[in-house]
């Protein structure tokens, strides 16, 4: 009879670190996909084992389902990303930028006007370079109020005067 020896269990080093992230074209493994979501995304109440294998559990029921495209085992970065802030793996993604795509196009008449948008500040440095903007902006407008507010005051008599000579002419 032979002695069967126990053996620990050693977890497998991360394949991608938490801190690497691809490019959003990028083709990665499923197993190096499982590991950077769990790296990344783990409540501090989970245990990692515990959560790995849950992140495995529905990557792979994605793939199965059609949500994730499967190609050789490997899935597509920007499609993974997009997946999992979907299924509320938010946690540890919100610094990772991913292009959008798309294209417009209409037949319109000459018009005039101005497009905006708004892209918000992803680490403290830029919110704090974004605020002090915004404050400078804030001080120039509160500057052109207050030269509008004086010259509205300046006019003022002279409107009143207007005001009341045609309030003469419409009693004659």
């Amino acid at each position: 009879m032979t002695k069967k020896y126990l053996t620990r269990y050693k977890p497998k080093p991360e394949t991608l670190p938490p801190d690497n992230i691809p490019e959003p074209d990028d083709l990665i493994g499923i197993s190096i996909a499982v590991a950077f979501l769990a790296a990344r995304c783990r409540p501090k109440y989970e245990n990692a084992r515990a959560f790995k294998n849950k992140v495995n559990q529905r990557l792979r029921y994605a793939i199965k389902n059609g949500h994730l495209a499967d190609q050789g085992g490997f899935v597509l970065f920007e499609d993974l990303i997009t997946w999992a802030r979907t299924k509320k793996f938010e946690g540890g993604l919100a610094d990772i930028r991913l292009p959008v795509k798309g294209s417009v196009s209409a037949d319109l008449p000459p018009m005039q006007g101005e497009i905006r948008g708004v892209c918000l500040p992803v680490t403290i440095e830029e919110s704090h370079e974004a605020l002090l903007a915004a404050d400078q902006r804030i001080a120039a407008l509160e500057r052109e109020l207050d030269l509008a507010d004086r010259t509205l005051q300046e006019q003022r008599p002279y409107v009143e005067t207007g005001w009341r000579v045609r309030q003469l002419k419409h009693r004659r």
